[in-house]
């Protein structure tokens, strides 16, 4: 683990460091996906100062699989789409609108490149991965705020 064996193995780390992240957060499909690869064995946790596309900054904590306190830090502004499997917590301090999937985010940095269709080297069917049960959110942003959801009264 780590790679601290010789020879060292920089790109080993980085590796290891970034695969964990991307299983708490991913920015790469248009909006901030909470949580999309969450393990079994980790259902409570909490992370800090993750990057987002566009400029976010992240800080959370789940309980049960689910997000219980969110902070978002905005550098630039603009729009900030959230993606989750399981509601927010309510907010009153900011304005938050339901998204739909077929909305494009406004974002400039979330657009996303046409993808030609693949060509296909088998005749097996793959999996389709369905995000029609998720949540989409989208706040908009001013920068150098702070925007938070907490499930704590």
């Amino acid at each position: 683990m780590f790679d601290a064996h010789p020879p060292f193995q920089i790109d080993g780390n980085f590796g290891f460091t970034s695969g964990m992240a991307e299983m708490l957060a991913q920015s790469h499909d248009g909006a901030v996906h909470l949580l999309p690869a969450l393990p079994q064995e980790w259902p409570n946790g909490a992370v800090t100062g993750l990057m987002m596309r566009g400029g976010f900054v992240l800080d959370m904590s789940w309980q049960n699989g689910q997000v219980c306190t969110l902070k978002i830090h905005s550098r630039l502004g603009g729009n900030l789409r959230l993606r989750s499997h399981s509601p927010l917590p309510k907010v009153t301090a900011f304005t938050v609108h339901k998204a739909t999937d077929n909305n494009e985010n406004p974002n400039p940095f979330y657009q996303q490149a046409q993808i030609k269709t693949p060509l296909k080297h088998t005749s097996k069917t793959l999996p389709q991965l369905s995000l029609a049960n998720s949540y989409l959110l989208d706040v908009p942003t001013v920068a150098g705020r702070d925007y938070q959801w907490s499930c704590k009264e």
